[in-house]
């Protein structure tokens, strides 16, 4: 069983642990493939154990992509805003709704 942070893919694995988490995943113990860090999420960190390991897209920026490593792929332009967590720009005055809310 692989440690969690760690996956095991029983492919040149070096390791009884595993082989790292990359950035932008995140492996629960016992991961055979480091699943992607959702949108509107990203993580420059490895070996990241669970999905509330990543971080939201800080607001002013969206992030419309998995398993990103940087903070936010685009900048809300004007008559736009995004908000913690954003998967893209919405208009201003309307509603939009949080990663996993």
């Amino acid at each position: 069983n692989c440690t969690a942070g760690y996956y095991c893919d029983n492919v040149n694995l070096t390791s009884v642990a595993g082989k790292e988490c990359p950035m932008g995943f995140y492996c629960p113990a016992g991961t055979i493939s480091p699943i992607p860090c959702p949108k509107g999420t990203y993580s420059f960190l490895t070996a990241r154990p669970q999905s509330a390991n990543c971080s939201l897209c800080p607001a002013g920026k969206f992030c419309d992509q998995q398993n990103l490593t940087v903070p936010g792929v685009g900048d809300c332009l004007g008559g736009y805003y995004c908000s913690l967590g954003s998967t893209g720009p919405a208009p201003n005055g309307t509603v939009t709704k949080l990663v996993g809310g």
